[in-house]
């Protein structure tokens, strides 16, 4: 009898990577398995085996999935992204403004500064995508 050779532990990490993501985009997007295995035409036993890792999706698969969660294939490989609201945002900064000590005022205008920084390159991203998928 043949035994089977263990994954590498960076398979294994990049199969959890893909099977939180997928269930986070499902999520997000207001969808149960149920849902979204009907949309795709798809057991929810295999979607669910996918969430949890126990499956790897052929190539062609993961391409129906984003499409069904109306995301790029690529989003289901990247590390989730701490997101900002609005208001949390605005309340940071005036949080930022507020500070007095000048050491510690100077470390706050950077951090201010990095922070304006990332959430405008993020909003041009989340732009740029938005007006390619509008093409």
């Amino acid at each position: 009898m043949k035994k089977e050779a263990k994954e590498p532990k960076e398979a294994q990490e990049f199969r959890k990577l893909l099977a939180i993501n997928i269930r986070r985009f499902r999520e997000q997007a207001g969808l149960s398995q149920l849902d979204l295995s009907s949309d795709l035409n798809m057991s929810t036993a295999f979607l669910s085996d996918i969430e949890l890792g126990k499956k790897w999706p052929h190539p062609g698969t993961l391409a129906r999935i984003a499409k069904g969660l109306n995301i790029e294939i690529y989003q289901l490989f990247l590390p989730e992204q701490p997101s900002i609201e609005p208001e949390k945002s605005a309340e940071i900064l005036k949080y930022l403004d507020s500070i007095d000590n000048a050491l510690v005022k100077h470390i706050a205008n950077s951090l201010k500064s990095d922070f304006i920084q990332t959430a405008t390159r993020a909003t041009t991203k989340m732009r740029k995508h938005y007006e390619k998928a509008e093409r």
